[in-house]
């Protein structure tokens, strides 16, 4: 399943409207309608999806700081 159509169903998860999650969020109702249509936006806008629908911890911890247990990993 891509990254939209996750997002898509999250979004309905919480009740939704493309256009209430697209608001909640600040991007534009356009934006959204082309990011669960066709899987292309910008970091910032999906960023701010995934804070308005609860999930930008998710993100956070694709990006966390991974303990080092070897020197040749610095």
């Amino acid at each position: 399943m891509k990254l939209a159509e996750r997002f898509a169903r999250r979004r309905k998860e919480k009740k939704l409207s493309q256009k209430r999650a697209a608001q909640t969020a600040g991007v534009s109702y356009s934006s959204l309608r082309r990011f669960e249509r066709s899987g292309e936006i910008s970091l910032c806008s999906l960023l701010k999806l995934a804070y308005a629908i609860g999930y930008l911890e998710d993100f956070e911890k694709v990006f966390a700081a991974t303990a080092i247990t070897d020197l040749r990993d610095l």
